[in-house]
């Protein structure tokens, strides 16, 4: 590939100095189409910003919530699965633990933004007898199928978006309980309060959304050597080092800088707006190519793993640690499987001038609500209760889908799937028996390892007498085990200490959990309700350990009707992840996450498991390729042209317009 032929030049200059001085531009150049094209590596264009690896299940146990009049009840078999009851009953919610997935308002369907009532397929027939012929279809309502889905309806597509939940989002939805707002996902967010290179604040600058931002600057560490509060900028980080790493941190800290410093810049030149995956992308990309280019023959190491940055620079432990950490909780996976390009961005966004992290008021239910907003105001259509079950294929295309009671709906352009890689592979299961196409990608999903998954704690507590809390705090218990160590790691989210209003007053909202580390085999052999209680009440003890050391008397402060621990069975289950699994094993250097098109015509996808990976703005940008990638090129161009006449970017697409700067 370009990028091998770049590094090979690199490694022998004397062989090769004609061809790295002559042709070191063309092979670059080379490098970024391939990326934008095929998507096999990555390259810091879209690089993931700042985000904790939360994405929550449901809550186990036996469990009721109401929907209106309807219900959902779960219980645990004697073969360790969670299995659901549906039943209609009175207003509230039944005491005992309780699944968050169905914490639904009280006396009402779910309205979200701002309607009375979804469609669902209890009235499937709604297709029929509103005459509404998708022209592509979206399976699934995370954050990289909305974005998609919405670009799609911005473009003038017919877009229906099919949920198998109640409740859009997917693994970023929010939920309530008595008063009480939890978000079950992503909870550190950064460049979203206003325009950016973030792919999901550009998505909802092309839907004409806003979200309510509240700026913050800072995290408390939890470590073996000690407690600090890490701030975001330029100078911060070097007194935490110097204290906990001495002078040789500080001095490695400033070489690193130095060497990823025209790499963060060239990535932050290219708008995620633009990509695409064919070889228009290049009409897209062009005015770019300059900025792109500074770097060189370099531009290809960010396509490796963390660790072949770090090489020759990074020695002092401390500083490698907090390397390693941000890998983590960046992607789920350790430095030397992360993407460079990933963690090269955030740490030239969290070190800039001026840094700030943003935390949406209203929780990621107003992230949600603002997509599904966009989604409508265009003509696109949510669907919730709509469980797919079969990717209907003929002659190796993709033409509809068919749901669980039977339906059929047909798509006259497209099917695009935001559920992950092994879902979307038991979509097409049936279709490999006579598509090529769906055949290999079957084959493919099975040869693909999951990470670990998350155990979780969501709980209300009396705030009276607590002194101000960061709003995040990072629990590390043991350096010398691998970061992704079980129970090694752990995150506290208070989202009340920035968004008063996501708890009832004097009381806070506490969201404790395992960031993808929690093995999901221990739970599948559980055999009885009582063997699964005990297991998840063994498991959650070092969740109440962090709190503690955060809140001494958090036990007191409990309300006990708002105390709700997950396990990865129910993530699994609620959230239908394969194993609960957090996102794919797929280390950098060593494979790639695959691109949004496949060997079905007329059949695409987003979300975690395609390019560019795990992270909010990563699905954003996923989305983006998805849409882009069905959109003629005319389309295309015409919503980047409008997208500057409107003001809220420069020309670039990457800063803040005229429009912004007067509106701020």
């Amino acid at each position: 590939s370009p990028s091998w032929v770049v590094m090979d030049t690199m490694r022998r200059p004397a062989a090769y100095s004609r061809l790295v001085t002559t042709n070191a531009l063309l092979l670059t150049l080379c490098f970024l189409l391939f990326v934008l094209i095929q998507h096999e590596k990555s390259t810091g264009i879209i690089a993931a910003h700042i985000r904790t690896p939360s994405r929550g299940p449901a809550h186990g146990g036996t469990a009721a919530a109401t929907v209106g009049r309807r219900g959902v009840e779960s219980t645990i078999g004697q073969d360790g699965n969670v299995r659901f009851r549906a039943f209609r009953r009175g207003p509230w919610v039944t005491q005992g633990a309780s699944t968050f997935e169905a914490m639904a308002r009280r006396r009402r369907r779910y309205v979200g933004v701002g309607v009375t009532e979804r469609k669902t397929t209890e009235n499937s027939a709604w297709f029929r007898e509103d005459s509404y012929e998708p022209d592509v279809i979206v399976i699934g309502s995370g954050i990289g199928g909305l974005s998609c889905a919405g670009l799609l309806a911005r473009y003038g597509y017919k877009v229906v978006v099919l949920e198998s939940h109640y409740l859009p989002g997917g693994a970023a939805h929010g939920f309530e309980r008595r008063g009480f707002e939890f978000d079950t996902g992503p909870s550190l967010y950064a460049g979203m309060s206003q325009p950016s290179v973030n792919p999901l604040r550009q998505v909802l600058d092309a839907l004409g959304e806003r979200v309510e931002w509240a700026p913050y600057e800072s995290w408390k560490m939890h470590t073996p050597e000690g407690n600090f509060t890490f701030k975001v900028g330029p100078s911060e980080i070097r007194t935490v080092l110097e204290r906990y790493g001495g002078k040789e941190a500080v001095e490695q800290w400033d070489k690193l800088m130095k060497k990823i410093g025209p790499l963060h810049e060239s990535s932050s030149s290219l708008p995620p707006l633009v990509m695409r995956s064919d070889l228009n992308a290049i009409r897209t990309v062009w005015r770019y190519l300059p900025d792109l280019l500074k770097p060189g023959p370099a531009t290809a190491s960010v396509a490796g793993p963390l660790d072949s940055i770090l090489e020759g620079v990074v020695t002092n432990p401390f500083l490698y640690n907090w390397l390693n950490f941000l890998a983590f909780a960046l992607c789920g996976l350790p430095s030397d499987g992360t993407t460079a390009a990933a963690v090269i961005y955030m740490l030239g966004e969290m070190h800039k001038d001026k840094a700030i992290l943003d935390a949406p008021i209203g929780g990621g239910k107003a992230i949600v609500d603002a997509l599904v907003r966009g989604l409508e105001k265009y003509g696109g259509k949510l669907v919730l209760r709509a469980h797919v079950d079969e990717v209907v294929v003929e002659n190796n295309r993709a033409v509809g889908v068919r749901l669980n009671n039977g339906e059929e709906i047909r798509a006259s352009k497209a099917v695009v799937s935001n559920a992950p890689l092994w879902n979307t592979a038991d979509l097409l299961r049936n279709q490999a028996k006579h598509s090529t196409g769906a055949a290999k990608f079957v084959e493919y999903a099975d040869s693909i390892e999951p990470t670990a998954s998350i155990g979780h704690l969501h709980i209300g507590i009396r705030a009276d007498g607590l002194d101000e809390l960061e709003p995040h705090h990072v629990i590390v218990k043991d350096w010398d085990q691998p970061i992704d160590a079980p129970q090694n790691l752990i995150v506290i989210s208070i989202p009340t200490s920035l968004d008063p209003t996501a708890a009832p007053k004097g009381c806070h909202t506490v969201h404790a959990y395992l960031a993808g580390n929690e093995p999901f085999d221990m739970y599948k052999n559980v055999k009885s309700k009582e063997e699964y209680e005990s297991l998840k009440s063994e498991r959650s003890q070092v969740l109440w350990e962090a709190l503690e050391k955060v809140i001494p008397d958090i036990k007191d402060r409990v309300i006990r009707e708002v105390n709700m621990t997950a396990t990865p069975l129910t993530h699994a289950r609620f959230l239908r992840r394969h194993k609960g699994a957090y996102g794919l094993n797929i280390p950098a250097g060593k494979a790639s996450f695959p691109g949004p098109k496949t060997d079905i015509e007329g059949f695409l996808r987003c979300g975690d498991s395609c390019f560019p990976g795990v992270g909010v703005p990563a699905v954003a940008a996923s989305g983006i390729n998805a849409a882009n990638s069905i959109a003629t090129i005319d389309e295309h161009i015409k919503l980047l042209d409008d997208m500057r006449r409107e003001g809220i970017y420069d020309y670039s697409l990457t800063k803040p317009g005229k429009v912004e700067a007067v509106e701020s």
